[in-house]
Order: structure tokens, then C-alpha cells, then sequence
């Protein structure tokens, strides 16, 4: 009875042994499918990325463009407000020298004539 016994469980354990290699190779393959989707997946999502940074890459060249410009009407802008307080200055000071030279003159005048009556 023990080489009946030794027969029926070698089969049984062969037969386990059998439906062990069966799932081992659904799992690999079950492996590989998941490994080519997940590449596949992968790849088509680093082409979508690839393709909307290369439109963010453009609109970001674009605001770039325009805050140039506009950081060069401020510069001109700066520039014109300085030469404008160089000349209100500069006009300022020719005021008080010509309003200065008037009075002077306004005192000679009445000097050399005598008020009218």
C-alpha cells in the first residue's frame, strides 16, 4: 500500500506541480502584455507631453517677445520723463537768471529816467 500511496500522491503532487508551471506562465505572460501596454501607454504619453510643451513653449516665446517690448517703452519712457525734468530744471534756472537780468534792467531804467507825473 505505501508504493500505491507513493504513486497516487507523486501523481498528485506531479499534477500540482503542473498547474503550478501553467499559472507561472500566465503570469509571465500576463507580465509581458502589461509591460507592452504600459510602453506603449508610456510612449504616447510623453508624445502628447512633448507636443503641448512645444505649444507652451512657443506661447511662453511669445510673452517673452512682448514683455521685451514693453520693457523697452518703459526704458524710453524713463528716459524721456529724465530729459524732461533735465529741461524743466535747465528752464527753471534760465527763468530766474532772465527774470533776475530783467529786474536789473527795470532798475536802470528807472534810474536813468524820473517817473512820469
Amino acid at each position: 500500500m505505501d508504493a500505491e500511496l507513493r504513486q497516487f500522491l507523486s501523481e498528485k503532487f506531479d499534477r500540482i506541480d503542473q498547474r503550478f508551471r501553467q499559472v507561472d506562465e500566465k503570469f509571465a505572460a500576463l507580465a509581458r502584455e502589461m509591460d507592452e501596454k504600459l510602453t506603449t501607454m508610456a510612449q504616447h504619453i510623453l508624445h502628447e507631453m512633448d507636443l503641448r510643451l512645444g505649444t507652451v513653449d512657443k506661447k511662453l516665446e511669445s510673452i517673452d517677445s512682448r514683455l521685451q517690448l514693453h520693457a523697452g517703452l518703459v526704458q524710453s519712457g524713463a528716459r524721456a520723463i529724465a530729459r524732461l525734468s533735465q529741461y524743466s530744471e535747465s528752464s527753471e534756472a534760465r527763468y530766474t537768471e532772465l527774470l533776475t537780468r530783467f529786474e536789473d534792467l527795470e532798475r536802470r531804467v528807472v534810474r536813468l529816467e524820473p517817473p512820469k507825473q
